[in-house]
């Protein structure tokens, strides 16, 4: 998608004419129709402006092959390195709910007390779950 398709679908979204775009960025109308044409190219300021009006990157507005945002290389490592993080909470998740059952199941061969058993069967049960969503988030990645 050229520039001028996404100046004039991110327009559109607005609900803003060409000549309504033209007054909030300060150029002319025959401007803004030049840019959606493709005839012409705004210059760095008034790229910036537009970036800033429709909260979108200048790379988004500037390269063909970026479809939005997310198409970006460095979101797409900011988006990976958080999935690595949540992939990591689940692990540290699971690692904490096998020692609490741990510790349940010593305390109940300790005490013979056989209620500390389904609290244990419980945390590695919630163990198990927290390791599966872990690799389910791994695998994603």
């Amino acid at each position: 998608m050229t520039f001028g398709d996404k100046l004039f679908l991110l327009r559109k979204k607005r609900g803003l004419s060409q000549e309504g775009l033209a007054e909030k960025i300060g150029v002319s109308r025959q401007a803004i129709s030049r840019w959606e044409q493709g005839l012409a190219m705004p210059d760095t300021t008034n790229l910036i402006e537009i970036s800033m009006l429709f909260e979108v990157s200048t790379d988004y507005l500037l390269f063909d092959e970026y479809s939005d945002d997310s198409d970006i290389p460095s979101v797409q490592r900011e988006r990976k390195k958080g999935q690595m993080n949540a992939a990591k909470s689940s692990l540290i998740a699971c690692i904490l709910w096998c020692l609490a059952g741990s510790c349940y199941l010593i305390a109940a061969m300790i005490s013979n007390n056989l209620i500390f058993t389904p609290i244990a069967l419980l945390n590695y049960f919630v163990c198990f779950l927290n390791y599966r969503t872990y690799k389910r988030k791994k695998d994603d990645i």
